[in-house]
């Protein structure tokens, strides 16, 4: 029998103990206004990452002073309960952690709901129960796994709460977004919810460059966890001014003499993949199994390894010197069979997988090196030598200049730039290149720029060339080829692949 944290049952809805029971019904039954616009998220699919995106995109980039001012202006309205939403100023939003059938919904109101892959949720969980002194817990992670597994968690079963959202994807009051996409993509997953939150907030972020990237700034997780230290501005007024839900809270802590808790309680690391530093292979087997069982047949397990094929038919239809103006079903059928240059992907893959534990091997994944760029930096940093490493740790402008001067767009920026000196003669370049001119030039093929090589940087691109019957045929042989490897695993674990 597990150990379990201090829950309470309220109307059928399990919460932590320290609620006041009165604000949790009261968030029950509140009654939408047509401008309210909800962050939904079952806890620790990156709800404080989201409300904080949706603050600076309603406040055109300008950062909250600190945590308290967040919560204030996007309350949690099972905690503050329905009586603080009556001060609530406009445009601001609410956060919630209800499943659908208990959300209080209006065709009127506007929804932002983010999942995130089990696993990484369990472990941002249990370590978020183990932390918040009103909790009361002290079990293991393998108390918690069985609790998460079993839906007897705080807000229920995971697979529940998502499915009843995803069920309400494609609503047009519903923006339905997954925490792994936001990390790969933040700029776009920012652009897609000031969209849907009006079109004047996309078009601010479009023609004001400075505010996307505060927007980008101001919620990369290291900015929350220096916000989240910073205490109130002002003083603190009597509690008497607070919230009903807030001052029962409040006094709970006290009352039971529990450790205070810091706002940046609710940041931990916010990168994909820590599950692997907790699961044994029996749990991470179990919670697979019932992924695929209750997930089956959604959009969430589908693959996405066809960024590969998607990609290389653009680059093979762009450049010049390949001579190529088939179709994208032309493409997949030569990719498919391993009939493009370099060859078969999946032989070429295994080949270096073989060798990936080898001391001078460094395998990367590029869905890491999107999910957690500063991380996947320090580890090239390490491999080629320590003190590469040590520079980027001890000289924190060095490590922003790298993931600047790394990014998507500033890669395409320096790839519409041309040489800053005059070319010299080609006989002064390697044969390669010299044969590679003299070709194009000979053939009259169309010269191409080096931002041919760059082109989005994203992952899930691959939805808008395959069709249905593609995807399958790619699916399967992604499982047949890699059975039995990390890398089916990885992209699994993700959702890339069922």
């Amino acid at each position: 029998m597990p150990k379990f944290p201090n829950y309470q049952t309220i109307d059928g809805l399990t919460v932590i103990a320290s609620y006041l029971p009165d604000a949790v019904r009261s968030a029950l039954a509140y009654k939408p206004q047509e401008d309210d616009l909800f962050v939904v998220t079952f806890p620790k699919c990156g709800t404080t990452w989201t409300q904080c995106i949706v603050y600076l995109i309603l406040n055109k980039g300008k950062p909250y002073k600190n945590s308290h001012e967040l919560m204030a202006k996007i309350p949690y309205l099972e905690l503050f309960g329905a009586d603080a939403m009556d001060k609530l100023p406009r445009p601001e939003a609410i956060k919630i952690h209800l499943d659908f059938k208990r959300t209080p919904y209006s065709p009127l109101a506007k929804y932002i709901h983010v999942v995130r892959n089990p696993k990484d949720t369990c472990v941002s969980f249990y370590h978020h129960t183990l932390k918040l002194s009103p909790y009361e817990f002290d079990g293991t992670f393998d108390d918690f796994f069985e609790i998460f597994f079993n839906g007897q968690n705080d807000y229920g079963d995971y697979f529940e709460h998502t499915l009843s959202w995803y069920e309400h994807r494609n609503d047009p009051n519903v923006l339905f977004l997954t925490y792994e996409e936001l990390k790969s993509d933040t700029r776009n997953a920012i652009l897609k919810m000031a969209k849907f939150i009006g079109d004047d907030y996309e078009k601010i972020l479009i023609e004001n460059p400075d505010i996307m990237e505060n927007v980008l700034k101001y919620s990369s997780i290291e900015q929350m966890k220096k916000f989240a230290k910073i205490g109130p501005s002002e003083p603190t007024p009597p509690l008497e001014f607070f919230p009903s839900g807030i001052r029962h809270f409040t006094t709970y802590i006290k009352e039971k003499g529990l450790a205070p808790f810091s706002h940046d309680d609710f940041v931990r690391k916010g990168i994909i993949g820590d599950w692997k530093n907790h699961f044994n292979e029996e749990q991470a087997k179990k919670l697979d199994d019932k992924t695929r069982e209750k997930l089956a047949g959604t959009d969430l397990l589908k693959q996405k390894l066809q960024e590969e094929t998607a990609i290389y038919f653009h680059h093979t239809l762009k450049l010049s010197p390949y001579e190529f103006d088939g179709t994208f079903d032309d493409f997949f059928e030569i990719f498919f069979n391993g009939q493009n240059d370099y060859g078969d992907y999946f032989e070429h893959t295994l080949s270096w997988y073989e060798h990936r534990n080898d001391p001078n091997v460094l395998f990367l994944t590029y869905e890491e090196l999107k999910s957690d760029t500063r991380n996947a930096i320090l580890k090239m940093a390490k491999f080629i030598g320590d003190d590469y490493e040590k520079i980027l740790i001890e000289n924190p402008d060095i490590m922003e200049n790298v993931l600047k001067y790394s990014s998507i767009e500033q890669m395409k920026k320096f790839a519409k730039i041309g040489p800053s000196e005059p070319t010299p003669p080609l006989e002064f370049f390697p044969s390669g290149i010299r044969h590679f001119t003299t070709y194009i030039k000979e053939k009259g093929l169309a010269p191409f720029s080096h931002d041919d090589f760059v082109r989005k940087g994203i992952i899930g691109d691959w939805k808008n060339h395959f069709n249905e019957e593609q995807a399958k045929k790619l699916d399967d042989k992604t499982r047949e080829k890699l059975a039995g490897t990390d890398l089916l695993k990885f992209w699994q674990k993700l959702g890339i692949l069922e």
